[in-house]
């Protein structure tokens, strides 16, 4: 791929020739290897090399494949040791120690293993960290034409490389490497990503506590390294974003992303010169915002991945709403002064948009005001989270039940109904919405421990479940909403790009079709027509559930066989079944 290949659609600036990479690399060691160590490894300095032991237990087919899938999920890291810089290291030491004393002999350690301990201590760094500038370049582009515009974070028209901002730079690099298809681009990507975090950890303190602009941009590489972290499907990278997710929120809420100042907006007076800085700290502020709102998506993504609670309250967002796409993409002071003019520009808080209707439909006088894409996106999510914590909090009831499927509905309504089937949708939000029906109406960690999440104990912990779930009324609808959710996903422009929730929201729709083939009691009663018709997220679809299913279940009566069932073979199903 080159770099001429976006000329046409990006910015001209970019990484220049002059670019000193080996300066740069030594910026970023120097801010964390302590005075007196060197950075340089060599490469045969390996500590508590191991190999993993293998175990051979006899057991069922059942329990072997239930095995199996227990060692291969996506979120477990089988690794027995902490891989740093491709070295294998245990955590515990390596040598026996020798008793200070003839009492008690775990009471004192001997010098052998305090140097072991120091060693460990040190941090080991390769010497030549980053890729080539080339390949930085190549990222930067492939960052502001692919993935900005499905996580609209960062304002490209304002941003340029320089020294405060190196390490969201740098962050930026490693997720525009997922988009250039090859395994080497992915491998450098996570070479970036893995130092960039060391880095992050070990110069947080001096740079958070600054309240800079230097400050601001690491919290941004943060967040764009937890979206790394999140789409590179290595579980050790899941376990990171998981266990780093709350320090990223406690160092923006310190820095005032949840209540960024008002920016002054220009009127018809404002003199030309003093325009261009009001764009600029306009764009400072909306990033801020829009980084806010990431972490909102990223709070509720890792609750469902995870099935914990959501750290943030979703509730009532008391964050500002991010502006519209056109006033975000303006590409110049003008073009934004004159936007801001013409859409009334003033932003409000997010909770103000989740006011729900005294009534169902909602009349045209109340539905929300005009809100922008990406703020749907989070306010959709934040419903999610919702369905998230009352599941955790043991059980979903009736009462619960209703609250959370009027809200999405409502959601459909004000936000989704009048837009154009053949619009692109940058933010897949349909999607999103079919798989908050799912969670609404299963529990996927149940689900995810009956087909071997946790083993073949774990499987049979929950067995009762989901044969009950199987056969009820319930499955039927995560059915018609998992194949829904298929299709939507094959209906996608080949060119697009999904959504960040996109690849777990197949991932459970294909796990719900699964679930619902294979543990359902094949003499359980048959649920009317007319109960499978009474349901109100279908209806407002203008679909015919009956027949949906029917089509999706490879056009058999009653249940159908794996090979049998659309979803799971991604057949294109009932086009015309989403008016």
């Amino acid at each position: 791929m080159q770099l001429g290949a976006f000329d046409s659609d990006y910015p001209t600036w970019h990484i220049g020739e002059d670019f000193d990479l080996r300066a740069f690399n030594s910026s970023l060691l120097a801010s964390i290897i302590p005075e007196g160590i060197s950075g340089h490894v060599p490469t045969e300095c390996r500590l508590g090399l191991q190999t993993p032991a293998s175990q051979t237990n006899p057991c069922s087919p059942n329990e072997k494949s239930l095995s199996m899938i227990n060692e291969l999920w996506f979120t477990k890291d089988c690794t027995p040791g902490c891989r740093t810089d491709d070295i294998l290291y245990s955590v515990a030491p390596t040598r026996p120690i020798t008793p200070a004393s003839s009492g008690n002999e775990n009471s004192g350690l001997d010098d052998r293993y305090r140097d072991d301990l120091s060693l460990r201590l040190q941090p080991r760094w390769k010497e030549d960290p980053l890729p080539s500038t080339e390949f930085l370049n190549l990222a930067l582009q492939l960052f502001f034409t692919k993935f900005n515009p499905i996580f609209p974070l960062i304002h490209a028209a304002t941003f340029r490389p320089s020294q405060q901002n190196s390490l969201l730079l740098l962050s930026i690099c490693s997720i525009g490497s997922l988009f250039m298809g090859s395994n080497g681009a992915t491998a450098q990507g996570s070479k970036i990503f893995e130092r960039l975090n060391k880095v992050i950890l070990a110069s947080w303190e001096n740079i958070v506590t600054r309240k800079t602009m230097e400050s601001v941009s690491l919290i941004q590489a943060a967040i764009i390294g937890q979206t790394f972290g999140y789409l590179s499907g290595n579980p050790k990278h899941l376990i990171t974003v998981e266990a780093f997710s709350g320090t990223v929120v406690a160092w923006a809420r310190r820095n005032g992303f949840f209540h960024p100042s008002h920016p002054i907006l220009p009127d018809s007076n404002t003199p030309l010169r003093e325009l261009d800085e009001l764009w600029k700290s306009w764009a400072k502020s909306e990033e801020m915002r829009r980084t806010a709102s990431g972490l909102y998506v990223h709070d509720s993504q890792l609750a469902s991945m995870f099935h914990h609670d959501p750290l943030l309250r979703h509730n009532s967002i008391q964050i500002q709403a991010a502006a519209s796409t056109e006033l975000f993409n303006a590409s110049s002071a003008a073009s934004w002064a004159a936007l801001v003019r013409s859409q009334n520009y003033a932003p409000q808080l997010l909770c103000q948009y989740q006011q729900m209707p005294k009534t169902s439909p909602p009349s045209p006088s109340q539905l929300s005001p005009q809100v922008s894409r990406f703020s749907t996106y989070v306010l959709l999510h934040g419903i999610a989270a919702g369905i998230q914590e009352s599941r955790q909090a043991g059980f979903i009831d009736a009462q619960d039940m209703c609250q959370h499927r009027d809200a999405l509905i409502h959601w459909y309504h004000a936000y989704e109904s009048g837009n154009c089937e053949k619009e692109p949708d940058p933010f897949c939000l349909m999607i999103l919405w079919h798989e908050s029906f799912m969670s609404l109406l299963v529990d996927f960690d149940k689900l995810e421990r009956a087909i071997g999440r946790d083993g073949p104990s774990g499987a049979t912990q929950v067995s009762f479940y989901t044969e009950q779930w199987a056969s009820s009324i319930h499955a039927k609808r995560v059915a018609i909403h998992a194949s829904l959710i298929h299709q939507r996903f094959g209906n996608m422009r080949v060119a697009s790009e999904p959504a960040i929730h996109v690849p777990r929201s197949m991932f459970l729709a294909a796990i719900a079709w699964y679930c619902y083939i294979k543990f359902g009691v094949e003499d359980s009663p048959a649920v009317a027509t007319e109960e499978v018709l009474d349901c109100p997220e279908l209806k407002i679809l203008n679909i015919n559930p009956s027949q949906h299913l029917f089509e999706a279940s490879g056009f058999t009566k009653g249940k159908p066989t794996a090979v049998e069932a659309s979803p799971l073979l991604g057949r294109d199903i009932a086009k015309d079944s989403i008016q």
